[in-house]
């Protein structure tokens, strides 16, 4: 059981960085496009307003340890500095929901 343990750990820990890598394409694809990468934010900002919306409820520091997904604070964060660090303005305005 401890190697299962051991082996779902290191799964998630692996497709979180997958995630995070396809973070960082989206952010450089919209950017490449002309597109402003400030909707990377918006974008993890909406869908954690959905999942609140549906009643979910932030995971247990367990549950996040084996999550394939980054929590979206971190994620949202993560979007904003960079997108603050390389200078790019936020948008005055964005899409309606």
């Amino acid at each position: 059981q401890l190697g299962d343990l051991g082996e779902a750990l290191a799964n998630a820990t692996y497709s979180q960085k997958q995630e995070r890598d396809a973070d960082d394409y989206g952010y450089e694809f919209l950017q490449k496009g002309g597109k402003n990468p400030w909707a990377m934010a918006y974008s993890f900002r909406r869908l954690k307003a959905m999942q609140e919306e549906a009643g979910a409820q932030k995971n247990s520091k367990i549950n996040q340890l084996f999550s394939t997904h980054p929590d979206l604070d971190v994620r949202i964060k993560r979007m904003e500095e960079r997108a603050t660090t390389e200078g790019i303005a936020e948008p005055t305005t964005t899409c309606a929901e």
